[in-house]
């Protein structure tokens, strides 16, 4: 018996890079889903019949079972910029200790994008999510991701009260 070719089908060509929107490959052979038994590939790196990213491109996808080689599907994946960016904090108030820390999030859509946002505290972007300081007052964060800006959070720093003890 000789085996028949096998195609490659795409639920869509085309998917937002923001890793929670995805696309389903089905690989048919003879009128029947052998999708389980075949090997899905996207620029010949093997994946699962499903498939997300936050890469932008175009990537090509086929499928093999045994000998056979599907057809080649070109998918697209468009960047993904947000409606817009919402900066949290895990608290708004801290003391201008040197020590004691705010932790920021960064969310677009209900996405978590701290790790891929700057975020500024009064202009200046600091290096990772937590920001402390030693100087008292009130300092304003933002972020911004993919050029959009976030919503301004106000931190107040109080300063250290000092108990000063004078040896008679």
């Amino acid at each position: 018996t000789i085996e028949a070719e096998i195609s490659l089908s795409a639920s869509k060509n085309s998917i937002v890079g923001n890793g929670t929107d995805s696309v389903t490959f089905k690989v048919m052979q003879g009128g029947i889903d052998v999708t389980g038994e075949s090997r899905i590939y996207l620029n010949d790196t093997q994946i699962s019949s499903s498939f997300s990213s936050t890469t932008p491109g175009t990537y090509t996808v086929y499928a093999t079972k045994g000998t056979k080689r599907s057809n080649e599907i070109t998918l697209t994946v468009t960047d993904y910029i947000p409606s817009n960016v919402t900066l949290s904090a895990s608290k708004t108030s801290i003391t201008a200790d040197g020590s004691d820390s705010v932790t920021f999030t960064v969310k677009a859509d209900n996405n978590n994008i701290t790790n891929t946002s700057a975020i500024y505290v009064d202009g200046i972007k600091i290096n990772g999510t937590t920001y402390k300081t030693s100087s008292a007052g009130n300092h304003s964060a933002y972020a911004i991701y993919k050029g959009v800006k976030s919503n301004t959070i106000n931190i107040t720093a109080k300063a250290v009260e000092r108990i000063i003890i004078f040896a008679e």
